[in-house]
């Protein structure tokens, strides 16, 4: 009998791997160019690209360049003096700025390379891969909000075969409003995040989020590797809207590793969990929503008020489930309620039914933590797994908890029959594996 969270991550990792390969090809050894085109300081990018031939390659000089760019066909669009090799960083030599939402790709086979991206308007995203995309690939940009005014949103994502690598995301953050670093709700599949910067107040990475007009439309198809997930610690001080790290509202087959997560917070009433898995039909008109097939691994995760929080169904409209989520060998550190990200104290957190979650070799630390699992008062998980959740360098109240009910081993295996409990909550494990630092 074949096991839907592995067949789901050998479909991510095959696509990938037809991605990853159409890319290496792309950049390999090229026939002579002949539809290059020099864009200098003072040019019109936007016009050369609108002009450009399909397939051109279009090589811009350092500099400021105004104006919103659009690329509906394939292009090319790289800086002539690209970064040194390796993840961009908060500088680039070439500037695209626009007053609204600076670079949308709505075509096949778009390539952005070395570019730095900024918009004078804080209430738009800076780049958009829109739905009917194809094939998109950016690396090594700079995709920057402004650090005082902040930036609704980094980098939404909504097209097909989408490769964003060795790529800054920064200064996404704005007061009492949701904001991204990078973020999918409608469409969106064959998605790679790889060593990326991505710092974002709300949520650093989220999927879902809006309704989609059919199931067909849920974003899948996620791979997340070797990336940092951040917030900037002042942004508690300026009241911006500060929730989690990762989060997925409707998502299928998505696969994070060897990340390091950091920072969460409690506005509209989140717990500073740093990874959320909570199915939402947004506004009550995509009933087929489920957060389903889900595997993170090895990744480090710190400074929060709990580490992970699992939510089986949609509060306020009917909706699938949260269902077949792995999270294994990973570590969450200096957890703490009453620190930066305040918070409800609870390390994991289970609530409506959640399916099928496995949780082995978790390390939690922190100080001033209520409970290590804390379970909603009704709905209990379905077969759930709990192996190897150390906890001992975190002193709590509660190991085991039940809202308004028991505690312990005991209670919590006649409030859910079918829970494995395996070294849940011990003081230590043998054969604990090492942790990305």
């Amino acid at each position: 009998m074949s096991d839907p969270l592995n067949d789901a991550i050998v479909a991510v990792e095959e696509s990938v791997a037809a991605l990853r390969k159409t890319y290496d090809a792309s950049i390999g050894p090229q026939p002579p160019d002949t539809t290059t085109i020099h864009v200098g300081p003072g040019g019109n990018l936007a016009s050369a690209v609108q002009s450009a031939p399909a397939g051109a390659v279009i090589r811009v000089a350092p500099g400021t360049y105004q104006g919103a760019v659009e690329c509906p066909k394939p292009v090319t669009i790289m800086a002539a003096t690209m970064p040194p090799p390796g993840r961009a960083t908060e500088t680039a030599s070439v500037w695209i700025i626009s007053n609204g939402e600076t670079i949308k790709v709505t075509g096949p086979d778009v390539k952005l390379a070395g570019l730095g991206v900024k918009s004078t308007n804080p209430d738009y995203q800076l780049l958009n891969v829109a739905n009917g995309a194809e094939r998109t690939t950016i690396d090594q940009c700079t995709v920057l909000g402004d650090p005082i005014k902040g930036q609704r949103r980094g980098i939404r994502v909504e097209g097909a075969g989408i490769t964003i690598m060795r790529t800054y995301v920064d200064h996404c953050f704005r007061v009492a409003m949701e904001t991204q670093a990078i973020a999918g709700a409608v469409g969106g599949s064959d998605i790679i995040i790889d060593d990326c910067y991505v710092c974002g107040a709300a949520e650093a990475i989220m999927f879902g989020g809006s309704d989609t007009p059919s199931e067909s439309m849920i974003p899948r198809r996620i791979k997340i590797t070797r990336s940092t997930l951040t917030k900037r610690p002042e942004w508690y001080t300026m009241n911006a809207q500060i929730k989690n790290a990762f989060e997925l509202k409707c998502a299928i087959d998505v696969y994070m590793g060897d990340c390091l997560l950091q920072y969460a917070g409690i506005s509209e009433g989140q717990s500073a969990f740093l990874m959320v898995f909570t199915v939402r039909n947004q506004s009550g008109k995509s009933p087929w929503s489920t957060v389903q097939n889900v595997l993170v691994e090895r990744c480090r995760c710190e400074f929060g008020g709990g580490a992970m929080s699992f939510l089986g169904q949609d509060y306020n409209f009917p909706s699938g489930p949260t269902k077949n989520v792995t999270v294994r060998d990973v570590i969450f550190d200096k957890l703490d309620p009453k620190g930066i990200t305040k918070g409800a104290g609870r390390g994991i957190t289970f609530d409506r039914a959640a399916q099928q979650v496995t949780l082995e070799n978790i390390t939690m630390r922190g100080q001033n933590m209520t409970s290590d699992v804390y379970f909603g008062a009704t709905q209990p998980p379905i077969g759930a797994v709990l192996r190897n959740i150390r906890t001992a360098d975190m002193p709590v109240t509660y190991h085991l908890k039940i809202d308004a009910g028991g505690q312990g081993e005991k209670a919590v295996k006649l409030y859910a029959p079918d829970i494995v409990l395996d070294h849940a909550c011990v003081a230590d494990t043998p054969g604990a594996p090492s942790y990305p630092t």
